[in-house]
C-alpha cells in the first residue's frame, strides 16, 4: 500500500510511467517501493454531453498519513504531469481504514 489509480490517460501511457510514480510515492512518503501499486482505470468524464479529455485523475488509497505528505506528493505528482505538458490534474487522497481492510 498506497494503491494508485489513474484515469483520463492510455492505458500504454500509464504502464510507461508507473515506475517514476512509485518512485515519487516511495521516496516521499518513506514507503518500501515494492508495497506500492498503480492501477489503470479508463474512467472517463462526461461532460455537457462531450468526454472531457484533458483532464487526469489521480486516486491515492493509503493508510492514513498526515496532510504535509498528501501535500508533499501531491506537489511532486503535479511537477511530474507538467513535464509532460498536463495542465488539468486531479489528485484525490483517500485514507484506508484499517479496520476494513484484510489479506491473505
Amino acid at each position: 500500500m498506497p494503491y494508485i489509480t489513474i484515469s483520463g490517460m492510455s492505458k500504454e501511457k500509464v504502464c510507461e510511467i508507473g515506475e517514476d510514480l512509485i518512485n515519487i510515492v516511495s521516496e516521499e512518503a518513506q514507503v518500501a517501493k515494492e508495497k506500492i501499486r498503480v492501477f489503470y482505470d479508463p474512467k472517463l468524464e462526461v461532460s455537457e454531453g462531450k468526454i472531457v479529455d484533458d483532464k487526469i485523475l489521480i486516486d491515492i488509497e493509503w493508510m492514513p498519513r498526515p496532510v504535509q505528505l498528501r501535500e508533499k506528493v501531491a506537489n511532486k505528482f503535479f511537477e511530474y504531469f507538467e513535464k509532460f505538458n498536463y495542465k488539468n490534474i486531479k489528485i484525490y487522497f483517500q485514507d484506508i481504514n484499517k479496520d476494513y481492510y484484510y489479506m491473505k
